[in-house]
């Protein structure tokens, strides 16, 4: 079994240990120290080691990969050093704050032979691929994505939320030929509500509308297809029924997008390093930053 590590305790954190202690073994676990994550740790995992000090990871040469929960602007430096050590890499999103960092981390895990493994969640979401199942056969002409809720305001919302549906756009229609930011507002932080329109060829177009100081939590996407009209609500898919005018569920997946994504690494491990997942993750960020460059005029 694989000897893992995990750097961040906070709410994501603890989802991806609770996961990955299901199919490998969390030698270690690293943060700052916060009491009540090392107590949560403790009640719920007291066999794992904890550590304030990065570098006793980064020494173990029993763990095999380590997985970096921690803030975004921590991705690059943790992670450069964690490929520096020889060990495998599983990223939150994203990837890193920029594309530059981006490619010099994909570059160095390639020259080591290193899997670098970046979660963006949605891409391994049992609906998106039915979605990618039905739309072979009837091509998407619109798409309408919204996320509605409150916080959190410590990072840009545009790595934070907005990359988790450019991750879905790029799946379901590839690289878009044309962004433009429609409008954006600070509230609590620099952005807290943003709407962006991506144009593809043939007329298909999307739309993207999130807002984090909304005083309710709802995400949901509307699919709509040359056939018919699909809605993605959390986890689960729906589809219009033009003769009652109303919804009918068609789709509730039996596994979690997390059981499936943690899984993915760690059989990943085993096999010829594929570093697909890691330049979904470029793509990705560039399209955040052409959002961010418009926003920042």
């Amino acid at each position: 079994m694989k000897n893992i590590a995990i750097v961040g305790l906070g709410k994501w954190g603890k989802n991806l240990l609770r996961e990955f202690s299901g199919v490998c073994n969390i030698a270690m676990c690293h943060s700052i120290g916060n009491r009540k994550n090392l107590e949560w740790l403790r009640k719920n995992f007291p066999n794992i080691k904890h550590t304030k000090n990065f570098q006793d990871i980064l020494n173990d040469e029993l763990i095999d990969a380590v997985v970096i929960a921690s803030p975004i602007k921590t991705h690059f430096p943790l992670s450069s050093q964690v490929i520096h050590t020889q060990k495998h890499l599983f990223i939150e999103k994203t990837i890193s704050e920029n594309s530059s960092d981006a490619r010099k981390l994909i570059s160095m895990a390639k020259k080591k032979n290193l899997v670098l493994f970046v979660g963006h969640i949605f891409i391994h979401h049992p609906v998106l691929d039915r979605i990618k199942a039905i739309t072979k056969n009837e091509s998407i002409t619109y798409l309408k994505l919204s996320w509605m809720k409150i916080g959190s305001f410590q990072e840009n919302i545009l790595l934070d939320l907005v990359s988790h549906f450019i991750s879905i756009i790029i799946e379901l229609l590839g690289i878009p030929r044309d962004v433009k930011v429609i409008d954006f507002k600070k509230v609590v932080s620099s952005y807290d509500i943003v709407t962006i329109e991506f144009r593809f060829n043939k007329g298909r177009r999307c739309i993207v509308d999130v807002n984090r100081v909304s005083n309710f939590k709802k995400r949901s996407i509307t699919i709509v297809t040359t056939k018919n009209t699909f809605q993605w609500e959390d986890d689960i898919l729906y589809k219009f029924n033009k003769k009652k005018h109303s919804y009918d569920l068609i789709f509730r997946p039996d596994r979690t997008s997390l059981e499936i994504e943690c899984k993915k690494f760690i059989q990943s491990l085993n096999k010829r390093t594929d570093y697909s997942n890691a330049d979904k993750s470029l793509k990705i960020i560039q399209l955040v930053e052409k959002c961010r460059k418009m926003m920042e005029k």
